[in-house]
């Protein structure tokens, strides 16, 4: 039993250290065949060969003929070197086939062995691997492709040949990938070749395939170094058709300065090496520049070979300095064709303007109001008008009232430079003013018109005047730049029979509380009766002046303004009309229906315009008898007498409604005071004389 036991344990012993002894076999990774009768072995970890290993007996190499049933024959070896990754065996006989399988036998009794790393093993193994006797790939190549024209269909691989029977083609693509072809673009095609059994393509590529047209690039090889591996390499081919410039441009340009030489197209650079520069010239062709001029250059630029500029032309050219025109193309969509587009120059001194105006309208009855709008060009500094009449105007923009006639107008524009006139003959036709209407006829009496005059604010008639007739009372007031408007006639129609009386009108100030709030003020005025009941009066046409500068200065037309009445602490804007320009002060007229204060304004944009409207009835009568000094507070709104009906628009001023409109002092009411006291004392004292000559003895003591 004990024997037993023992026996056992040594088989097992034995058992494990074949076990060892094979697991401690180092592996190869390949086995490739560099000749006839040579082959490398690689391993996959570092080997050495025990110093008591016979190298012509214990290693052997076998060739199976893969069930040929060729007997493995013991050959005699070499070993390349010990402790390495690689060893090369030699072996006499016939070549090996290809896949054929090799083996190696370790066949060393005892001390033989193979030492792997750390671990020493006796070795009684045996490895195999297949190999493969494979041939480089000298030289590769494509035939039968085709260089791509315009329209036509990209190739496939299929349609390519092999240059030899050793690879075959598998691949082949375009770029760009068009279909079809556009003959304005470069081409490249990427070839794709796999090796056939037997043969590979080295490692390191082969430098320069072969195709029958086009320009082949260098082969890289992929799939590592065994028979089917693979060799990619392009071929380019030109575009058929020139290229269009996208953009095109010019550098090294020189400002045109005062004193210089113009530049010619030497000067230049092109910003491509897709086009030369091969023409300058300048507008106008002064040498020396002069400072006070714009200049204009145009550049001609050529386009290179296998470049063509578009036909279209290129939108905006650039250049390093001024301001580059668009492009005009030339010479037809071919290679060699030209650009050509203009660089503008700016004067570096002043220009003199080019003067011009229009004027709105031309035409149309008198009196005629007619606005001029400069339109000169290169910067003027001052402007001379004269509108034919007579009259001139210094302003950029003005305005100007004909009277009936044809007139030339011309405007003289100047700067440092110099100066230019614009004129326009007979520019301005005015016909003759539309007849004035009847005067309304008085429901009382025939219609009677009676006139006076005055040197100053103060005007009035000693005679009588009927009802509905007409009392024409003017005044002499002189506008300023601090008094630009003023009263210059009042047309006054009483509703009933009235003797002589008088009038006031003069320029006022108001308080900030009862002035206009929301418009342009030219200024205020005052129009009051004296010796008469304001009652009596059924209306009034007020003739006010204002002058031509203020208009200017505050951007009005004549039909922007209007007169307004204060009545009951509110403004009330007034009927008013542009009657006519005599030098420089225009002339208009407004309806009232009472007198109190008025404000000469400009109506805002937009407002509507008061107008007069016939009317059969008295809808409205003061009822405030107004005496010497004192305006009248309320407003007749119409009468029979006139047959008139002023439509208003009512401003409330910003005092409170309650305010009382100031009122002049009224001397009238002391004046007869004054006069019926000196009566009555005169006739007391003549009373006593009298009965002290009659009767002394009453005044003795």
């Amino acid at each position: 039993m004990k024997l037993v036991q023992i026996r056992n344990c040594i088989f097992f012993v034995c058992l494990l250290l074949l076990v060892g002894a094979v697991a401690a076999v180092p592996t190869y990774d390949s086995v490739a065949i560099t000749g006839g009768n040579e082959v490398t072995l690689t391993f996959n970890e570092s080997v050495y060969w025990d110093t008591a290993l016979d190298n012509t007996a214990d290693l052997v190499v076998v060739v199976d003929g893969g069930g040929r049933n060729v007997a493995p024959t013991p050959v005699p070896i070499r070993i390349q070197a010990a402790s390495a990754t690689t060893m090369v065996v030699t072996y006499d006989g016939a070549a090996i086939a290809t896949d054929e399988l090799v083996s190696i036998q370790i066949t060393a009794a005892g001390a033989a062995k193979i030492q792997a790393g750390s671990d020493s093993s006796f070795m009684a193994a045996t490895q195999t691997r297949q190999v493969y006797n494979t041939a480089d790939i000298a030289a590769a190549g494509v035939t039968a492709i085709n260089a791509p024209v315009t329209g036509g269909t990209p190739q496939v691989f299929g349609d390519l040949a092999a240059g030899s029977a050793e690879y075959t083609v598998t691949g082949l693509s375009w770029s760009p990938a068009d279909d079809p072809y556009l003959g304005s673009k470069v081409y490249v095609a990427t070839v794709t070749l796999t090796s056939a059994s037997g043969y590979k393509f080295p490692v390191g590529g082969i430098a320069v395939p072969t195709a029958n047209t086009g320009t082949p690039g260098a082969g890289t090889t992929g799939g590592g170094d065994v028979p089917g591996n693979t060799l990619s390499f392009t071929v380019t081919f030109p575009a058929t058709l020139p290229a269009d410039i996208a953009a095109a441009g010019v550098t090294a340009f020189n400002a045109p300065a005062t004193g210089g030489t113009p530049q010619v197209f030497g000067d230049l650079a092109a910003g491509s090496a897709e086009y030369t520069v091969t023409g300058l010239s300048w507008s106008p062709a002064d040498d020396p520049y002069l400072g006070s001029k714009v200049y204009v250059a145009t550049v001609t630029l050529t386009s290179a070979s296998g470049y063509k500029f578009p036909v279209g032309g290129i939108a905006v050219p650039t250049a390093n300095t001024g301001t580059p025109g668009a492009g005009s193309t030339a010479g037809g969509d071919v290679t060699g064709n030209t650009l050509y587009f203009d660089v503008t120059f700016p004067a570096t001194g002043a220009v003199v303007p080019v003067a011009g105006f229009t004027g709105t309208p031309t035409s149309g009855a008198s009196p005629l109001w007619v606005t001029f709008t400069d339109s000169s060009t290169n910067t003027p500094t001052s402007w001379s008008w004269n509108f034919g009449d007579g009259t001139i105007s210094s302003a950029q923009n003005t305005a100007h009232t004909f009277t009936e006639g044809t007139y030339t107008v011309s405007l003289t524009a100047t700067n440092a430079a110099g100066s230019n006139t614009a004129t326009r003959t007979d520019y301005i036709t005015v016909s003759a003013a539309p007849p004035a209407p009847a005067p309304a006829s008085s429901t009382t009496s025939d219609s009677f018109a009676s006139s006076s005059s005055s040197g100053g604010p103060v005007a009035g008639t000693n005679a009588p005047t009927p009802s509905g007739g007409t009392v024409m009372l003017t005044f002499d007031q002189v506008t300023s730049s601090t008094s630009p408007g003023g009263v210059y006639q009042l047309q006054i129609v009483p509703n009933q029979n009235i003797g002589g009386f008088q009038m006031i009108a003069q320029p006022v100030s108001l308080g900030d509380a009862l002035q206009v709030q929301d418009r342009e003020v030219a200024g205020y005025l005052q129009i009051q009766t004296v010796g008469m009941n304001p009652n009596v009066i059924d209306h009034a046409t007020i003739v006010f002046e204002l002058s031509v500068s203020w208009l200017a200065d505050h951007n009005l037309n004549p039909a922007d303004i209007a007169l307004m009445r204060l009545v009951d602490n509110q403004w009330v804007e007034l009927p008013t009309q542009f009657d006519h320009q005599t030098g420089n002060t225009y002339y208009f007229s407004s309806t009232t229906p009472g007198f109190s204060y008025f404000a000469i304004t400009a109506r805002p944009a937009g407002a509507p315009v008061v107008t007069v409207e016939p009317v059969n009835t008295v809808s409205e009568t003061d009822t405030d008898v107004q005496t010497f000094g004192e305006p009248a507070p309320t407003e007749t709104v119409g009468s029979p007498a006139s047959g008139v009906a002023v439509t208003t628009q009512a401003t409330p001023v910003s005092s409170p409604s309650d305010t009382p409109a100031p009122r002049e002092p009224s001397y009238v009411p002391i004046l007869i005071i004054i006069v019926c006291t000196v009566v009555i004392a005169g006739a007391f004292i003549a009373w006593r004389w009298r009965q002290k000559q009659e009767n002394p003895l009453l005044f003795e003591k």
